[in-house]
Protein backbone atom coordinates (compact mmCIF):
# COMPACT_ATOMS: atom_id res chain seq x y z
CA UNK A 1 0.00 0.00 0.00
CA UNK A 2 1.56 3.45 -1.36
CA UNK A 3 1.34 6.47 1.09
CA UNK A 4 -1.23 7.98 -1.24
CA UNK A 5 -3.82 5.20 -0.14
CA UNK A 6 -6.05 5.50 2.46
CA UNK A 7 -7.59 2.20 3.99
CA UNK A 8 -11.24 2.69 5.48
CA UNK A 9 -12.64 -0.19 7.30
CA UNK A 10 -16.11 0.19 8.49
CA UNK A 11 -18.15 -2.16 10.94
CA UNK A 12 -22.09 -1.64 10.56
CA UNK A 13 -24.16 -3.33 12.93
CA UNK A 14 -26.20 -6.46 11.13
CA UNK A 15 -29.32 -5.91 13.26
CA UNK A 16 -30.07 -1.71 13.74
CA UNK A 17 -27.70 -0.92 10.12
CA UNK A 18 -25.48 1.49 12.10
CA UNK A 19 -22.18 2.14 11.86
CA UNK A 20 -20.56 0.36 14.68
CA UNK A 21 -17.19 1.38 14.46
CA UNK A 22 -14.77 2.97 11.72
CA UNK A 23 -10.99 2.01 11.64
CA UNK A 24 -8.16 4.71 12.82
CA UNK A 25 -7.88 6.96 9.76
CA UNK A 26 -11.12 8.25 9.97
CA UNK A 27 -11.11 9.27 13.37
CA UNK A 28 -7.69 10.46 12.77
CA UNK A 29 -8.91 12.81 9.73
CA UNK A 30 -11.92 14.07 12.57
CA UNK A 31 -9.09 14.72 14.76
CA UNK A 32 -7.42 16.77 12.37
CA UNK A 33 -10.60 18.87 10.42
CA UNK A 34 -11.51 19.79 14.22
CA UNK A 35 -8.28 20.47 15.26
CA UNK A 36 -8.03 22.80 11.95
CA UNK A 37 -11.11 24.25 12.28
CA UNK A 38 -10.10 25.09 16.51
CA UNK A 39 -7.12 26.70 15.17
CA UNK A 40 -8.86 28.89 12.18
CA UNK A 41 -11.46 30.32 14.83
CA UNK A 42 -8.20 31.52 16.76
CA UNK A 43 -7.11 32.79 14.20
CA UNK A 44 -10.00 34.68 13.14
CA UNK A 45 -10.87 35.75 16.88
CA UNK A 46 -6.83 36.80 16.86
CA UNK A 47 -7.55 38.83 13.64
CA UNK A 48 -10.51 40.21 14.80
CA UNK A 49 -9.09 41.82 17.73
CA UNK A 50 -6.57 43.32 15.48
CA UNK A 51 -9.10 45.08 13.62
CA UNK A 52 -10.50 46.31 17.26
CA UNK A 53 -6.83 47.38 18.38
CA UNK A 54 -6.09 49.06 14.99
CA UNK A 55 -9.22 50.87 15.25
CA UNK A 56 -9.19 51.95 18.52
CA UNK A 57 -5.51 53.29 17.74
CA UNK A 58 -7.01 55.36 14.62
CA UNK A 59 -9.76 56.93 16.57
CA UNK A 60 -7.25 57.59 19.97
CA UNK A 61 -5.12 59.26 17.15
CA UNK A 62 -7.75 61.33 15.48
CA UNK A 63 -9.01 62.62 18.97
CA UNK A 64 -5.64 63.41 19.93
CA UNK A 65 -5.76 65.45 16.83
CA UNK A 66 -8.64 67.26 17.36
CA UNK A 67 -7.42 68.56 21.20
CA UNK A 68 -4.37 69.26 19.84
CA UNK A 69 -5.90 71.57 17.19
CA UNK A 70 -8.93 72.93 19.76
CA UNK A 71 -6.04 73.56 22.27
CA UNK A 72 -3.63 75.74 19.76
CA UNK A 73 -6.95 77.97 18.42
CA UNK A 74 -7.93 78.32 22.00
CA UNK A 75 -4.60 79.71 23.29
CA UNK A 76 -4.31 81.57 19.58
CA UNK A 77 -8.31 83.18 20.72
CA UNK A 78 -6.94 84.06 24.20
CA UNK A 79 -3.68 85.85 23.40
CA UNK A 80 -5.63 87.78 20.54
CA UNK A 81 -8.50 88.42 23.36
CA UNK A 82 -5.49 89.21 26.18
CA UNK A 83 -4.15 91.62 23.35
CA UNK A 84 -7.84 93.34 22.56
CA UNK A 85 -8.55 93.93 26.72
CA UNK A 86 -4.55 95.14 27.30
CA UNK A 87 -5.42 97.48 24.27
CA UNK A 88 -8.15 99.05 25.54
CA UNK A 89 -7.04 99.42 28.89
CA UNK A 90 -4.24 101.52 27.28
CA UNK A 91 -6.89 103.05 24.91
CA UNK A 92 -9.55 103.91 27.36
CA UNK A 93 -6.88 105.24 30.36
CA UNK A 94 -5.28 107.62 27.29
CA UNK A 95 -8.62 108.90 26.46
CA UNK A 96 -9.51 109.48 30.41
CA UNK A 97 -6.36 111.03 31.03
CA UNK A 98 -6.55 113.66 27.60
CA UNK A 99 -9.78 114.63 28.77
CA UNK A 100 -9.59 114.78 32.93
CA UNK A 101 -7.84 117.37 34.79
CA UNK A 102 -4.96 116.30 37.27
CA UNK A 103 -1.25 117.05 38.47
CA UNK A 104 1.17 115.80 35.73
CA UNK A 105 -0.27 113.95 32.88
CA UNK A 106 1.93 110.77 33.94
CA UNK A 107 -0.71 110.95 37.26
CA UNK A 108 -3.65 111.55 34.91
CA UNK A 109 -2.66 108.36 32.86
CA UNK A 110 -1.46 106.15 35.86
CA UNK A 111 -5.27 106.79 37.80
CA UNK A 112 -6.98 106.32 34.39
CA UNK A 113 -5.06 103.11 33.90
CA UNK A 114 -5.88 101.82 36.89
CA UNK A 115 -9.88 103.14 36.57
CA UNK A 116 -9.65 101.23 32.97
CA UNK A 117 -9.50 97.78 34.36
CA UNK A 118 -12.69 98.56 36.67
CA UNK A 119 -14.35 100.31 33.35
CA UNK A 120 -13.67 96.78 31.29
CA UNK A 121 -15.04 94.91 33.68
CA UNK A 122 -18.39 97.42 33.50
CA UNK A 123 -17.93 96.76 29.62
CA UNK A 124 -17.89 92.96 29.58
CA UNK A 125 -20.93 92.66 32.06
CA UNK A 126 -22.75 95.21 29.92
CA UNK A 127 -21.79 93.13 26.92
CA UNK A 128 -23.61 90.32 27.65
CA UNK A 129 -27.21 92.46 27.61
CA UNK A 130 -26.34 93.76 24.34
CA UNK A 131 -25.99 92.14 20.36
CA UNK A 132 -22.42 93.33 20.48
CA UNK A 133 -19.63 91.37 21.66
CA UNK A 134 -17.07 92.57 24.45
CA UNK A 135 -14.50 93.33 21.96
CA UNK A 136 -17.26 95.43 19.54
CA UNK A 137 -19.09 96.99 22.67
CA UNK A 138 -15.27 98.10 23.80
CA UNK A 139 -14.90 99.84 20.46
CA UNK A 140 -18.09 101.37 20.50
CA UNK A 141 -17.10 102.88 24.03
CA UNK A 142 -13.52 103.81 23.07
CA UNK A 143 -15.23 106.32 20.20
CA UNK A 144 -17.69 107.88 22.76
CA UNK A 145 -15.74 108.48 25.65
CA UNK A 146 -13.54 111.26 24.25
CA UNK A 147 -16.39 113.26 23.69
CA UNK A 148 -18.72 112.39 26.29
CA UNK A 149 -15.76 113.31 28.73
CA UNK A 150 -15.16 116.87 27.07
CA UNK A 151 -18.79 117.30 27.10
CA UNK A 152 -18.40 118.45 30.77
CA UNK A 153 -21.07 118.49 33.44
CA UNK A 154 -23.87 117.69 30.38
CA UNK A 155 -23.07 114.16 30.30
CA UNK A 156 -22.85 113.58 34.11
CA UNK A 157 -21.19 114.73 37.38
CA UNK A 158 -18.01 113.33 37.67
CA UNK A 159 -15.99 111.04 35.50
CA UNK A 160 -17.67 107.96 37.41
CA UNK A 161 -20.80 108.69 36.05
CA UNK A 162 -19.69 109.71 32.85
CA UNK A 163 -18.13 106.83 32.47
CA UNK A 164 -21.44 104.64 33.25
CA UNK A 165 -23.22 106.67 30.61
CA UNK A 166 -21.40 105.93 28.18
CA UNK A 167 -21.33 102.54 29.04
CA UNK A 168 -25.50 102.82 28.38
CA UNK A 169 -24.65 104.49 25.21
CA UNK A 170 -22.54 102.26 23.99
CA UNK A 171 -25.20 99.11 24.50
CA UNK A 172 -27.95 101.09 23.26
CA UNK A 173 -25.92 102.02 19.88
CA UNK A 174 -25.23 98.53 19.73
CA UNK A 175 -28.62 97.32 19.71
CA UNK A 176 -29.75 99.95 17.38
CA UNK A 177 -26.83 99.00 14.71
CA UNK A 178 -27.80 95.58 15.25
CA UNK A 179 -31.62 96.81 14.70
CA UNK A 180 -31.05 98.49 11.26
CA UNK A 181 -28.43 95.66 10.39
CA UNK A 182 -25.96 97.72 10.69
CA UNK A 183 -22.43 95.44 10.84
CA UNK A 184 -20.16 96.40 14.23
CA UNK A 185 -17.42 95.47 12.22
Amino acid sequence: MSKKELLVSIKIDSETGKVVALNGAFKQIESTIKQATSTTDKFLKRLTDMAHVVTGIYIVDKALETVKKTLEETVVAGVKLNKTIEDARAGIAALIAANTKGVTDIHKFNVALSMSSDILQKIKKASVDTAATFPQLTEIFNQAIGGALSAGKSFGKNTEEVINNTIKLAQRMSNIANAIGMPME
